[in-house]
């Protein structure tokens, strides 16, 4: 009887000393907790990426959408040898027109703008765009007044260029000018 007292004292002393021991020892809780941090960083990252690819927006064939797509945004720039042009598309509208050369300084202006506004899109496959808008031009305190026309073009939009399907010469403009500006906000 003596004998088994003393076997179940010694194991739950043992038992004891290991739990004692291995909450002291920092270096397996570290290790413990660094599995579940390292798993959780893991899991968040995949979550992100899966997200990342739901919002990839990709156009549905010959669907309308309100705006203009994100690729066109920004200045773009005809570079013709004897015309020079820009274009600059936003949210809900293009502006552009052709460039006035300054033979005094041999710097190009930009002449007053026209364009569309409330600009609607679909894509037609192939990179290929259909626009569609109400024109509209500046008059001399800058607003906006519309010429009360529907004007469609299609647009051809690849990273380093757009192509116009228009019937007035100029077809491709590019992100970069290769002719001299003035800059408008030193004057």
């Amino acid at each position: 009887m003596k004998f088994r007292k003393f076997i179940s004292i010694s194991l739950i002393t043992a038992s004891t000393l290991l739990l004692v021991g291995t909450t002291g020892n920092n270096n397996v809780s570290a290790n413990a907790n660094h599995h579940k941090r390292v798993h959780k960083v893991v899991n968040k990252k995949n979550k992100m990426h899966k997200q990342s690819k739901k919002r990839a927006f990709k156009p549905v064939i010959n669907k309308w959408y309100k705006g203009t797509p994100k690729r066109v945004h920004g200045t773009w720039y005809y570079n013709g040898r004897d015309t020079k042009a820009y274009i600059t598309y936003d949210n809900y509208k293009s502006s552009g027109n052709y460039m006035y050369k300054d033979d005094d300084d041999n710097l190009y202006e930009k002449e007053p703008a026209e364009g569309v506004k409330n600009i609607e899109y679909r894509y037609l496959g192939g990179y290929t765009y259909q626009f569609r808008g109400v024109q509209y031009e500046l008059n001399d305190q800058h607003q906006m007044v519309s010429k009360h026309q529907y004007y469609p073009y299609k647009l051809k939009i690849y990273s380093d260029k757009l192509h116009f399907y228009l019937g007035h010469g100029i077809q491709d403009y590019v992100r970069k000018a290769d002719f001299n500006m003035r800059d408008v906000n030193k004057k």
